[in-house]
């Protein structure tokens, strides 16, 4: 049972990865240059700015920021909430 379960990771694993990358190939770009934001967020038709900060403690953190929507010009009359995403917030170890 155990070996269906590795089998069916690699295979997910192996999906994810040709589905990330067959649009960039499609388009001529090397995704394995950008980021995962720039990567993922651009062939969507978004801006997408990506940011390394490093704390006073030394963590080094990534940031990405999708400053605009697909038409939206700079200084829209309109403004939008922030949204914000992190990985593990409501996680309970």
């Amino acid at each position: 049972m155990a070996e269906i379960g590795l089998l069916g990771s690699i295979t997910l694993s192996l999906c994810f990865f040709v589905l990330e990358l067959v649009p960039h190939q499609a388009q001529g770009e090397d995704p394995s240059l950008d980021g995962l934001c720039t990567s993922s967020i651009t062939i969507h038709g978004y801006k997408c700015q990506e940011l390394q900060v490093t704390t006073e403690d030394g963590y080094i953190l990534s940031l990405q920021r999708i400053p605009q929507g697909r038409t939206e010009v700079g200084d829209s009359e309109t403004k939008k909430q922030p949204v914000i995403i992190q990985h593990g917030v409501l996680v309970v170890s």
